[in-house]
């Protein structure tokens, strides 16, 4: 009986471990100490993370779709709204969608200031190093992998990733 119960309780611990624990706190790409509360509506801005956002079934609010890759599903799921491209972004949309939170970044960096005012009640991930960062781009991809498994609830997920990138560079 009671190896029976150890062997059912196995899998809801490795399922809890997995699973997005909320509040969390991460520290961002630009070294900013971030307390997420929710990640119920978000916004992700940084088209690096669109492939991502679908594997990993992110409940997008808001994200320039205009940006995505016509491959990607997201590209053309209307629930999401469109915030346009970096050039024109339709940064009032930011407000209608109330997000909990917000990761920016790559070419919506330069609207840092704006995307925090527009989504001034949400947490904000940006994903940019500061300037003058001496990261290189193999760095950015492992740490801002580990960052958003962090934040997501899966380590594991980003982890094999990062092993897949690696056995790629290598």
């Amino acid at each position: 009986n009671e190896d029976t119960t150890a062997a059912e309780e196995t899998p809801t611990q490795e399922v809890t471990e997995e699973a997005p624990q909320f509040p969390v706190t991460v520290t961002d790409m630009a070294g900013n100490e971030v307390t997420i509360e929710s990640a119920d509506r978000v916004i992700v801005t940084d088209n690096r993370l669109f492939q991502l956002a679908d594997e990993w079934d992110i409940p997008l609010v808001a994200a320039p779709r205009a940006l995505m890759s016509p491959n990607n599903p997201l590209a053309t799921d209307e629930s999401i709204v469109d915030l346009g491209n970096h050039g024109e972004p339709n940064l009032e949309e930011v407000i209608n969608t109330d997000p909990d939170l917000v990761i920016n970044g790559y070419r919506f960096a330069g609207h840092e200031a704006d995307m925090r005012k527009n989504a001034a009640g949400a947490a904000f991930v940006a994903m940019d190093v500061p300037e003058g960062s001496e990261m290189g781009p193999d760095e950015y991809v492992v740490q801002s992998l580990t960052l958003m498994g962090e934040i997501f609830g899966k380590q594991d997920e980003a982890a094999a990733i990062i092993d897949e990138f690696h056995a790629t560079v290598d």
